[in-house]
């Protein structure tokens, strides 16, 4: 799918800590596999969705052949979860249904998946659908499921703020090549603007809790404990690295609102950007969006290790994409 001028719509990271943890030992480790599983999914498709939409250059014969092997190590990995979520029950599997439908539709959306088409239907009606379910998946989890003192919970607001302000810019860019519809753009980008502001915020809140609460941790927690398999030394080393890919992924995610809103500000300020402002801007967007895949990735594959899951034969296409932006600016 088309992300347009630099913005990605979804960002997706799994949860790491519900309110119904701790009732059930058993039932809680299979939900935080099920949902790391689908989490793997998710980053699975937008490392491929990336890679084919954002760096079309890079794609040869072989690299097209891995392409096509990642797309099968996929779709079978995400059959198997649609079939093991029928082994949760009660609110367990009311959670991860939840995550499955929107993973799944964001999959359709990446072209990961085939989906019926709709043949009367605009594709501005079809992002406003996907966005809509975004924002409601968010307000599902928030409100129903997530602990206030989770990292999670305040990247869910984050991505919620994202997406409202992805659409506001989008709107933006189409107000601005029409003369007679300048009031509209000014407001759009007012609002895109603000909801950035409202997601550097949400990051910053949730960088906290993670720094000072183990909340965030209480998956990982749940996954060593009574692990025969590991010892002190390893269980140690898994958790270091857990939280350091955690803060890195927040860190990766407020510098991609922080270029975002820089670059919309100028033209607050009826600063048009340059050709190669542009350039640069839009290269950065998608360099952040490679890194998130890359560390989104490794947690999901992280927590699955420590919970002796197989996984998929896939190679991570993001690992080819990462160039320092002087790099871009060189060969620019």
């Amino acid at each position: 799918m088309e992300r347009g001028f630099g913005m990605g719509f979804k960002i997706w990271n799994g949860v790491c800590s519900v309110n119904f943890f701790d009732n059930n030992i058993k039932q809680d480790k299979f939900f935080i596999e099920i949902n790391n599983r689908l989490s793997l999914c998710y980053w699975m498709a937008s490392d491929i969705d990336n890679f084919v939409e954002n760096f079309p250059e890079l794609i040869n014969k072989n690299i097209l052949k891995q392409i096509f092997k990642n797309s099968n190590s996929l779709n079978v990995f995400f059959e198997q979860v649609k079939e093991d979520i029928s082994k949760l029950n009660g609110i367990h599997k009311e959670c991860a249904l939840e995550i499955y439908h929107f993973v799944k539709v964001c999959m359709e959306e990446f072209e990961c998946i085939h989906s019926m088409p709709s043949q009367d239907e605009s594709e501005d009606s079809k992002l406003s659908k996907i966005i809509d379910l975004d924002i409601y998946l968010r307000d599902q989890l928030t409100q129903k499921y997530l602990l206030h003192a989770d990292v999670e919970y305040h990247r869910n607001m984050a991505y919620k703020f994202y997406t409202k302000s992805s659409w506001a810019l989008t709107d933006f860019i189409s107000y601005l090549s029409h003369k007679d519809e300048q009031e509209l753009a000014k407001r759009a980008l007012k609002f895109g603007l603000h909801n950035l502001n409202n997601a550097e915020r949400a990051i910053d809140v949730g960088m906290n809790f993670l720094k000072h609460s183990d909340t965030s941790t209480k998956e990982l927690r749940i996954a060593l404990k009574d692990n025969k398999y590991l010892s002190t030394q390893s269980k140690d080393i898994y958790t270091n690295e857990y939280c350091d890919l955690q803060v890195n992924f927040n860190i990766i995610l407020k510098e991609l609102f922080f270029v975002t809103k820089e670059f919309y500000a100028q033209f607050e300020n009826d600063q048009d950007p340059s050709d190669a402002e542009f350039k640069l801007f839009s290269h950065e967007s998608n360099q952040y969006l490679s890194k998130l895949n890359q560390v989104g990735f490794k947690i999901s594959k992280l927590m699955l290790t420590i919970m002796n899951v197989d996984l998929p034969n896939y190679q991570l296409l993001s690992d080819m994409t990462i160039k320092n932006h002087l790099d871009f600016i060189r060969v620019s």
